[in-house]
């Protein structure tokens, strides 16, 4: 009797102790035959990494591999991801392994980096199942865990989908971190934080182009451009910014000198008229001439400031526009400076 309810605990205890079983991926040594270095496999689970049993035919960069994996794991436990990631991805430099990856991409997780996370983790996946091809089935929920989380960070991410018509050569499309280059189909898929991401073409023939978006976790946001439409309603003149604020930084610089060398020339003059004006002599003549002086420096100064702002606020209208006659060489500004006063004309 006693020994027939022993048994029955017996079968009870093992049957608790498979439902509670955890599954774990085995991490290969570099000689292929499996070492004790596990790391749950689990979509949810935790590192759950116990300590590599080192082999006498280990080398010295093995060792080092497998010391930093535990100590990446414990840190990992601890909920210090970021020195774990710092000890994983060096492992994994030395000795790559599909359960390290996983570890480094819930680090990543963790941190806070949702596209680089995901980007780990899908490369865990297709690294698990090449591994998997090779024989090495002890890999599946490695492989397993790594797709259904793949997933769970790519709901955090919003999806840029691009369509583009009238392309001439080779188009790049850039979108933060994500750079590709357009397939056949005229289409492709980048991936972004939530918020605002400027969308970046640059093409191998024609002029660059930019578009903003914006989305929310989990969003697709459609983006359509035709470039050849683009190119006929004018081309981008992005190039112009510089010169339009070379011009108006000159522009600044005249009014400033206008207004400097003037209130000087004007303070000569007005000493000399209460002074001796009428009937001032040659004792007075240096003084006059230095009026004058001034008087003209402050003349080219408004010359300058007139052409530079009449340039910047031309070159300003065409960025704005997108008018490509109006900074044409057909355009004029020209400016004539003298004692008396200044002329100006002005050609559109």
């Amino acid at each position: 009797m006693h020994s027939s309810r022993a048994l029955v605990i017996l079968l009870v205890s093992c049957s608790f102790l498979g439902l509670g079983q955890t599954v774990r991926a085995t991490e290969p040594s570099p000689s292929g035959d499996g070492a004790d270095s596990s790391a749950t496999a689990t979509p949810k689970g935790g590192a759950d990494a116990v300590a590599p049993k080192a082999k006498k035919n280990d080398d010295d960069v093995t060792v080092r591999a497998r010391s930093l994996f535990k100590a990446g794991s414990k840190a990992f436990l601890g909920s210090r991801y970021a020195e774990a990631l710092e000890s994983l991805e060096e492992s994994y430099g030395l000795y790559p392994s599909p359960n390290t990856l996983l570890l480094i991409g819930r680090c990543m997780a963790h941190l806070g980096r949702p596209l680089d996370a995901y980007k780990t983790l899908q490369k865990t996946d297709r690294e698990a199942q090449r591994r998997m091809e090779a024989g090495e089935e002890k890999y599946r929920a490695t492989q397993e865990s790594a797709a259904e989380e793949a997933l769970a960070e790519r709901q955090k991410l919003m999806v840029v989908a691009v369509r583009v018509r009238g392309v001439k050569g080779q188009l790049t499309i850039v979108a933060g971190e994500e750079r590709k280059v357009l397939d056949a189909d005229g289409a492709v898929e980048l991936l972004h934080v939530p918020g605002t991401v400027e969308v970046l073409f640059q093409p191998t023939v024609g002029s660059p182009l930019a578009r903003r978006v914006s989305g929310k976790a989990g969003q697709q946001v459609d983006l359509a451009v035709d470039l050849a439409e683009e190119a006929d309603s004018g081309p981008a003149h992005s190039s112009l910014v510089l010169p339009a604020a070379i011009a108006g930084g000159i522009g600044a610089v005249g009014f400033a000198m206008f207004v400097g060398f003037g209130v000087r020339s004007e303070s000569i003059y007005d000493g000399l008229a209460e002074r001796c004006a009428p009937n001032c002599g040659p004792a007075d003549r240096d003084e006059a001439d230095e009026g004058e002086r001034f008087g003209v420096a402050a003349n080219v100064g408004l010359a300058l400031g007139i052409a530079g702002a009449a340039t910047g606020l031309a070159l300003g209208a065409t960025i704005l526009f997108g008018s490509s006659e109006s900074a044409s060489a057909d355009n004029e500004v020209s400016v004539s400076v003298s004692p008396q006063g200044v002329w100006l004309r002005l050609g559109f």
